[in-house]
């Protein structure tokens, strides 16, 4: 399946969570502390409540309201996680994303 440009760089969004979830598996597996098992947990979810709806739309994606689906998922990510590992879900698909 070729992917525009635009849905590329939403793909490169949910590579990132995906990744980062699973990472973020193991670091609770090998946590110390049910505090920061929990706090893995609590990240992993999400990171898959930022991406799910991603996923669900990529099929039909000329339905999707782009700037609705970064200011509902993205940015609520990233107001709680953003400013630790993986980063900023709205960075990483600025990244990505065709110049303006």
């Amino acid at each position: 399946m070729a992917l525009g440009t635009s849905k590329q760089a939403w793909f490169k969004v949910v590579q990132l969570a995906v990744t980062a979830s699973r990472s973020l598996a193991w670091q609770g597996q090998r946590a110390q502390s049910e505090e920061e098992r929990l706090y893995c947990l609590e990240q992993i979810a999400d990171l898959q409540d930022a991406i799910h709806v991603i996923v669900e739309l990529l099929p039909e994606w000329e339905r999707c309201d782009e700037k609705a689906l970064r200011a509902t998922f993205l940015e609520a990510y990233d107001q709680r996680w953003g400013h630790v590992p993986p980063g900023s879900l709205c960075e990483e698909l600025d990244r990505h994303s065709p110049p303006k």
